[in-house]
């Protein structure tokens, strides 16, 4: 029997060793995992911050929807003190009651929605608390298992030993998921009303607050837009719970079942989306330090709206020509402040529910509205002849050019030629031969300097340059075409004016950066001869503005219209997506647009009172781009003969 107890002694002090090693074991597995925890949320936690950014701009404060750009890309954020509180309200009522009588999980609940699934033999729900709600944001997949569910409890003890109630709920309202739409990931009740309302929270009615926040359980089937009848009978459900808990009086939740749901078009919702894509890529290559901050756009909400409004018109006249199932004509409008670059308005596209491309970005030949910077580098350079001024003259003959072993000619629109013409006549007709001439006796290479200059890169030294044929986008050529505005310094165009702290500190600020492409007085006799385009020349429809302007028309296989005032330099083009002739010229499809967006923007008190172009000393006008035409030459243009025959370019020089 002694033996036996000695046995049962040693198997007992065993078990009670082998408990303790295995308790010890899991309290250090307890430990490390507790400490992952921690050092996991204060990494998030700290990515989170530093990805928090308050766009705002002129009259527009958190009025923005960012589109989807990473996972932890720059998003809008808004104080909890700034959160409507029905919204608040809302939330706390419907998804968590007990939010501020928990410490991160409410054990009551659990255990209720427990028993409650032991009882009908199903999977216990609707127990996270919004602290584990923000936990499975920030740190897990949403998977439902029954490990995920152990650490978004351990996340949220995490969350609650580091952070203030207020700033948990803060956390949720501008972090939790709310479906998508289009290009846009919704995270947060901010990005949601402007995603679905297309409207600020600060507007939200108490109808439009329950309408998001009956959402938040499931974004998909329950999206205003798609499912009308299913949002309307969840958020007439919540209204009803947050009347119950004490959030809204019954007056309020009566009439807010009987409101009717409004959704917003994705064109309501994100007007500004090809700038604000520009703007947010900016900002994350210009700004990453781990700090929340405020970036001010240079976005002018007002002239947004009338460039959206110039184009939607425009288009709408261009598109009642097409044949049924051709597609539609798109355009892009740029708009500059050519003495800051800083971009005002931009409209990447005709609609962004049908299609994402930003052709404000998109390469296309520019056609004659290059050719002010042939005629730039003519008045910067001149000609082997001599300096060169508006009324200098040039030959219009049909012309073959000779360039690195191949023949290249050219032909004026219509086919017709006018014989000696001023460079500021050839400028005002657009005429193509003695633009191409012109880049032949100052310098290929020289007209493809100032260009690169301007910023209007891969522009090639060639006979053909001369005409636009080197592709360069509407946002390219809108931030070169400031430098016949702003004396000859084109400037870099830019998306973020500034950067702050929360405290409004700057941290960074724009600083605005220019390039000296021409003199001074080049720049400004191009002003001159740009507007003598705009008073008689092929944009002389742009007369009836009423101030002063210049500019130029291009037209390739699109249209194109390139102008400023003394304010502002915007550019339009219009085309198809599939590079298909569009069969009118700048002054019939792009210029209309461009008019009718200047007209507006001068009714705007910044863009008001556009200054002259001052005249500025005409060079001599005795020096010429080639010799005056001989009599043969002179029959020749009578007999339609191409001069080439009898003097090639080279006997020329």
């Amino acid at each position: 029997m002694r033996r036996v107890d000695l046995m049962s002694e040693d198997k007992g002090r065993t078990l009670v060793v082998v408990s303790a090693v295995v308790a010890l074991l899991m309290m250090g597995a307890a430990w490390r995992v507790r400490r992952d925890v921690d050092a996991t949320v204060k990494e998030r936690l700290q990515e989170v911050r530093s990805g928090r950014v308050m766009w705002t701009c002129r009259d527009c404060p958190h009025g923005f929807l960012v589109p989807a750009s990473g996972e932890d890309g720059p998003r809008s954020w808004v104080r909890l003190e700034e959160m409507p509180q029905p919204l608040v309200k809302g939330v706390i009522a419907v998804e968590d009651h007990r939010f501020y009588r928990h410490s991160g999980v409410d054990v009551t609940r659990t255990i209720g929605a427990f028993l409650h699934g032991v009882k009908n033999w199903e999977t216990p729900r609707g127990t996270s608390t919004l602290t584990q709600q923000v936990s499975r944001t920030l740190f897990l997949s949403r998977e439902r298992t029954l490990n995920r569910k152990f650490k978004e409890a351990l996340y949220a003890f995490a969350l609650e030993s580091r952070l203030e109630k207020p700033q948990i709920l803060e956390l949720y309202l501008n972090t939790v998921p709310l479906g998508g739409i289009g290009p846009f990931q919704l995270n947060g009740f901010n990005d949601a009303a402007r995603g679905y309302l297309g409207k600020n929270l600060s507007s939200l009615t108490v109808s439009e607050a329950a309408l998001l926040v009956g959402m938040v359980q499931r974004p998909t089937t329950l999206n205003p837009k798609t499912r009308p009848e299913a949002a309307q009978k969840r958020r007439n459900l919540v209204l009803r719970v947050m009347h119950q808990r004490g959030a809204i009086d019954y007056g309020q939740m009566e009439s807010g079942q009987k409101a009717k749901i409004v959704a917003a078009t994705l064109e309501d919702a994100a007007p500004n989306v090809h700038f604000l894509q520009l703007a947010a890529r900016e900002f994350r290559r210009s700004y990453s330090k781990p700090a929340p901050v405020e970036a001010e756009l240079t976005l002018d909400i007002k002239l947004q709206k009338a460039a959206a409004a110039a184009v939607e018109k425009g288009l709408a006249r261009l598109n009642r020509r097409k044949k049924e199932g051709q597609a539609h004509v798109e355009a892009a409008l740029v708009a500059i402040d050519p003495r800051t670059g800083a971009v005002r308005a931009l409209v990447g596209g005709r609609s962004f529910a049908e299609s994402q491309l930003n052709r404000a970005l998109s390469q296309r030949q520019p056609g004659s509205v290059f050719k002010p910077f042939v005629y730039a580098a003519a008045l910067e350079y001149g000609s082997r002849y001599g300096a060169l001024g508006p009324y200098s003259e040039v030959n219009d003959f049909p012309r073959q050019f000779q360039f690195a072993g191949k023949r290249y000619e050219p032909h004026n629109y219509g086919g017709r030629h006018v014989g000696r013409v001023t460079l500021q006549e050839a400028l005002n007709r657009s005429l193509n031969i003695p633009a191409v001439r012109l880049a032949e006796a100052v310098g290929y290479d020289k007209v493809a300097h100032v260009a690169e200059a301007a910023g209007l890169t891969g522009v090639e030294p060639t006979p053909s340059a001369a005409l636009g044929s080197y592709e360069v986008s509407p946002l390219m050529l809108a931030a070169a075409y400031t430098a016949f505005a702003n004396g000859g310094v084109a400037m870099r165009p830019h998306f973020v004016e500034s950067i702050r702290n929360l405290d409004g500190r700057t941290l960074a600020s724009a600083q605005s950066s220019g390039k000296r492409v021409m003199r001074g007085d080049t720049a400004a006799r191009m002003a001159v001869m740009l507007n003598g385009v705009n008073t008689s020349g092929t944009a002389a429809e742009a007369r009836r503005l009423g101030f002063p302007t210049a500019g130029k028309t291009g037209t390739d296989d699109d249209g194109w219209f390139a102008g400023f005032s003394s304010k502002l330099v915007c550019v339009v083009w219009v085309g198809y997506d599939d590079n298909r002739d569009l069969g009118l010229e700048g002054a019939k499809s792009a210029l209309p647009i461009w008019i009718e967006f200047m007209a507006a923007a001068h009714r705007l008190a910044a863009y008001k009172g556009a200054e002259a172009f001052p005249d500025a000393p005409a060079q001599n006008a005795v020096y010429h781009v080639d010799p005056p035409p001989t009599p043969e030459q002179e029959m020749m243009l009578l007999f339609g003969v191409n001069d080439a025959q009898v003097i090639p370019a080279s006997a020329e020089r």
